[in-house]
């Protein structure tokens, strides 16, 4: 995400635990919410969960100004090309 300097407030959806229940497909569904503080502009962020029976926790990663992040799009081995990330 591309966001100005200071404090950021923001959601990430979280779908998990899928299991099958009497014959259908059941999940959990949460809406995360985190504040960071010190979010700098030009910098790339990765936000994550992590999943354990008691509870889901969002992190958010401060990957720095030059990215090796993107987007792979199409079929690999045929015409796969990787998009880098740019501000």
């Amino acid at each position: 995400m591309r966001v100005a300097p200071g404090k950021h407030s923001f959601g990430l959806r979280f779908n998990g635990d899928y299991g099958l229940q009497h014959g259908a497909i059941a999940w959990q569904t949460a809406t995360l919410t985190t504040e960071v503080d010190a979010m700098t502009a030009r910098h790339g962020y990765h936000a994550r969960h992590e999943f354990t029976p008691e509870r889901v926790v969002l992190r958010v990663q401060d990957l720095g100004e030059r990215l090796n992040h993107g987007l792979w799009l199409c079929l690999e081995g045929a015409n796969r090309k990787f998009y880098p990330v740019t501000f």
